[in-house]
């Protein structure tokens, strides 16, 4: 196996330091990786276009965005002003892909307290939303993150029946959270998955459900990732650390993000 290697910055910005996407220019050159995936933040609406501009200027490698959570969360509450919310982000978010340059944006299709239970309702934008992509050369690439009614797997299938070319990217945590690591490798769909998030979790430490935390770095939980890549059928795409590494007093740990880098570069190729 041989794929690109990122780092979210999601490991290093959020509440602890106000999302403060300043930090990229300093972090990223520091980091042993191929590029760094962009998470999208509500708190950054308010000045979106110069924030987005601005992180553009830092001249990062940037392959993949993270397009803002709560445009799922706005799908599954389904009301007219909900709806309206979630097209106007999603064309922001859109905006700043290309801005960026990024060529694959990871999707929340459902989230918040509906999770799932509304999904007829939300696939019925997807057709719009992948066309909107296409039109800008994005890939368009929706998460296995928690679902309270369906499941990831099961919902993909539903995605997949709305939209045939649909891709998907898998998140370890969720993954195993659900217990659909075999389904999604073995049941059809694995080559759909062009992007993998690696993450874990200590099971039994808040695993509420939609709440699987602390987000652990592989090694730390319960994610045997040796036996998953074992078991994995052929992939050669990209995948992304999505395990923080930001102190609740705002402190970066480059050294520790740098050693989860290196054992996923070991595990399936990149720049390390």
């Amino acid at each position: 196996m041989k794929n690109e290697i990122y780092a979210s910055t999601g490991d290093f910005t959020g509440m602890a330091n106000g999302y403060d996407y300043t930090v990229i220019k300093e972090i990223a050159p520091k980091l042993r990786c191929d590029g760094i995936e962009l998470m999208l933040y509500p708190a950054w609406y308010a000045d979106f276009e110069n924030i987005i501009s601005t992180i553009a200027s830092y001249g990062a490698n940037i392959p993949v965005i993270h397009f803002d959570k709560c445009i799922g969360i706005h799908l599954a509450e389904h009301t007219a002003e909900d709806l309206a919310e979630a097209k106007r982000k999603f064309t922001l978010n859109v905006w700043a892909a290309k801005r960026i340059g990024a060529k694959k944006a990871v999707f929340h299709l459902w989230g918040g307290k509906n999770s799932d239970i509304f999904i007829e309702r939300s696939l019925k934008f997807l057709p719009d939303f992948y066309r909107e992509c296409d039109e800008a050369g994005i890939e368009l690439l929706i998460e296995n993150i928690p679902a309270r009614y369906h499941g990831p797997f099961s919902n993909w299938c539903r995605v997949r029946e709305v939209c045939p070319d649909a891709r998907f990217i898998y998140d370890t945590r969720f993954g195993e959270f659900h217990a659909e690591h075999g389904l999604i490798m073995h049941r059809g769909l694995w080559g759909r998955v062009k992007h993998i998030h690696i993450s874990s979790f200590e099971r039994g430490k808040m695993e509420i459900w939609g709440l699987i935390r602390p987000i652990l770095h592989p090694g730390e939980g319960c994610v045997d990732f040796r036996a998953l890549v074992a078991d994995m059928p052929k992939y050669e795409h990209s995948v992304t650390l999505e395990s923080p590494v930001l102190s609740k007093n705002g402190e970066i740990d480059v050294e520790k993000l740098n050693h989860s880098l290196d054992y996923l570069a070991e595990l399936f190729g990149g720049k390390a």
